[in-house]
């Protein structure tokens, strides 16, 4: 990917004049980390309006269980989704 500076170089996020990303295959992650489990997803650019999925994780860790009877979360489900975060963060730059 080019970086901005130069003169003929897009800014970051900023199409090229042929409207052609030279980074369509770039590799992506995202994780969401939800009231019942943590997912991770990387993904690759095919082109510039396409991706392809390279992996779909998801551990199911119940972090919000027994919130409704105390208000508040669980210090042992809160450890478990953290080393669960740990373990899928390490999954993800397995990628690259």
């Amino acid at each position: 990917m080019a970086q901005a500076g130069g003169m003929n170089e897009p800014a970051a996020g900023v199409l090229p004049s042929n409207g052609v990303a030279e980074d369509s295959a770039r590799r992506i992650a995202a994780i969401d980390i939800g009231s019942n489990s943590v997912r991770l997803i990387v993904a690759q650019g095919a082109s510039p309006s396409t991706y392809r999925l390279l992996t779909d994780e998801k551990e199911n860790v119940r972090l919000a269980r027994g919130v409704a009877r105390n208000g508040s979360l669980d210090c042992e489900r809160m450890l478990q989704s953290a080393d669960v975060l740990q373990q899928l963060v390490n999954s993800a730059e397995g990628y690259g």
